[in-house]
């Protein structure tokens, strides 16, 4: 198998590489490309990263020379965001406080319908199956209660 032909360059692009990674301690950047032969320059790579609507303010100029009035877009479109998350996140508190409360209106439903029925089935003559009629729902109520209890530790 043969060796290709740029092995050699590339342990001299390493070694060069290396010299001048060990000098980089103290000299700026361009300096650094500026030594290197024009075989080992390939390219230099920018990267920069933000999290969130928006950028840091360094870039805002960037954006305004790009795109004028792009900066003054940017603000408006986080402002707009976060007014949206906090209508989302009012509309599910709410939804979730009406739904706990039409359970509990139900389950008084509930109860008082049990309760009433079995005061009925004791009146009717079957005090067993009224038992069983409002201990059910008491049964219920008392798990609520001892689970609501547990998960507050």
């Amino acid at each position: 198998m043969k060796k290709p032909k740029h092995s050699k360059p590339q342990k001299q692009s390493n070694q060069a590489q290396q010299a001048v990674a060990q000098k980089s301690l103290d000299i700026p950047s361009q300096e650094i490309l500026d030594k290197l032969p024009e075989s080992v320059r390939v390219s230099v790579i920018e990267a920069a990263a933000f999290s969130g609507p928006l950028p840091p303010p360094s870039m805002y100029n960037e954006y305004n020379e790009v795109l004028p009035g792009s900066a003054e877009r940017i603000l408006t479109m986080a402002e707009k965001e976060q007014d949206h998350r906090i209508k989302w996140e009012s509309d599910a508190l709410e939804t979730q406080a009406n739904d706990q409360s039409k359970g509990q209106n139900y389950g008084l439903i509930m109860g008082i319908v049990c309760i009433a029925g079995s005061v009925i089935l004791v009146v009717l003559g079957e005090p067993i199956v009224a038992g069983l009629l409002a201990g059910a729902p008491l049964v219920g109520i008392v798990g609520k209660f001892i689970q609501g209890r547990n998960n507050g530790k």
